[in-house]
């Protein structure tokens, strides 16, 4: 069953503070800046298959960043893919920074401090896994995370359609191929 929270019937003041609710509920707390602008608005829709979350979120220009302070706030130890569905990102973690386009994702972790910025109008599709179902150690993970990979070409591309047919799908998948999805979406991971 699929969750839907949108910015559209919140009043104008209260929309940005509604949006800061809804991703950090939605995800793991977190900081969204102050975003501008008089058309300001947000659209989160997400499912779980199993333990796997499946999300679209789609927003306008923002800055959205994960501290240290809210990392001590909560035990929730997540990897999460963020794939551009439309506009363009930054993502930073782990001392790298990669610019991403249309296709492109990148893997990151909620359990060190992360951040995403948006320039303009923008769509992700998000998958969150528990970190303990992938069989890579910390270190490993350390050198995956806030990569630019290629959703255009070679396995990269592959990976980049499956997500995207993926969450095309979340709603139709029974609970009974949940796991199985989860373990899918864990080896491509590990494999890239």
């Amino acid at each position: 069953m699929a969750t839907i929270l949108a910015t559209d019937g919140v009043a104008r003041g209260e929309r940005e503070g509604f949006w800061r609710q809804a991703l950090s509920e939605t995800f793991v707390p977190m900081t969204v800046g102050a975003v501008t602008g008089d058309r300001f608005g947000g659209f989160l829709r997400s499912a779980w298959i199993g333990r796997l979350m499946v999300a679209e979120v789609a927003s306008t220009a923002q800055d959205i960043q994960r501290t240290s302070h809210e990392i001590s706030r909560t035990d929730a130890e997540y990897l999460q893919i963020g794939m551009v569905c439309r506009g363009a990102a930054t993502v930073t973690q782990d001392g790298r920074e990669a610019v991403l386009g249309v296709g492109d994702f990148a893997v990151f972790e909620t359990t060190r401090p992360f951040r995403w910025t948006f320039g303009g109008d923008w769509d992700v599709g998000a998958f969150t896994l528990p970190r303990g179902s992938v069989g890579l150690s910390e270190a490993e993970s350390r050198l995956l995370t806030a990569r630019r990979l290629d959703g255009q070409s070679g396995i990269t591309g592959v990976v980049s359609r499956f997500l995207r047919d993926l969450a095309r799908n979340a709603d139709s998948l029974s609970g009974t191929q949940s796991e199985r999805v989860l373990a899918d979406v864990t080896d491509l991971v590990v494999t890239l």
